[in-house]
């Protein structure tokens, strides 16, 4: 079975379907390879994952690059959440320069807290002064609500891109000017 398309996936992302479409052209989503220019994607549970993590991470603004970098590192781990920390980078050409720390419970969050404080201390540098925190299991529990619902829909054969092969691409506008002809055709008949 397929898996989910673009507009599933942003839309369980909350993200628009051109910015998913650039990242997979920019080889950004991890899981996904860079097929063929206008034919349809498919993203399985995982990817979908990837996605969302992105997504996420953007939204606090994360580079897409960096982003990408760290949703590969999610989908090595089985973590509940992800404590990202912005510390000074170690040379001027780092500008996207992060730690992350991955938990599976949040009785270790602030302690790792603490250690990375610490650790800034004793090397002399400022301490992170922004932190992000993400849920992983929360953002996999959306996706995979999105992946279900996506599955039922195909199930009931009621997906859009089923709609646009079955109407000529045209969908409902087609039908209506189909049957408007018709009309027109057996009232000139008639009369």
């Amino acid at each position: 079975m397929p898996g989910m398309d673009a507009r599933a996936v942003a839309e369980a992302a909350d993200l628009g379907v051109n910015t998913l479409n650039v990242w997979v052209a920019r080889g950004l989503v991890p899981g996904m390879s860079i097929g063929t220019r206008g034919l349809r994607r498919d993203f399985d549970l995982e990817t979908g994952t990837a996605v969302i993590v992105m997504a996420e991470l953007t939204r606090f603004g994360i580079s897409a690059f960096m982003a990408s970098e760290i949703a590969k590192e999610v989908g090595k781990r089985s973590a509940k959440r992800m404590l990202i920390t912005k510390p000074p980078a170690p040379s001027k050409k780092m500008k996207n320069y992060v730690r992350a720390a991955f938990f599976d419970g949040d009785d270790e969050i602030s302690q790792t807290l603490g250690e990375l404080r610490d650790l800034a201390q004793k090397r002399r540098e400022p301490r992170p002064s922004v932190s992000v925190l993400l849920d992983l299991e929360i953002l996999a529990a959306k996706m995979q609500a999105a992946h279900q619902k996506w599955e039922r829909q195909r199930a009931r054969g009621a997906t859009a891109d089923d709609q646009h092969f079955r109407y000529g691409g045209r969908g409902r506008a087609c039908r209506g000017r189909a049957r408007r002809r018709d009309l027109r055709l057996h009232t000139e008949d008639d009369a």
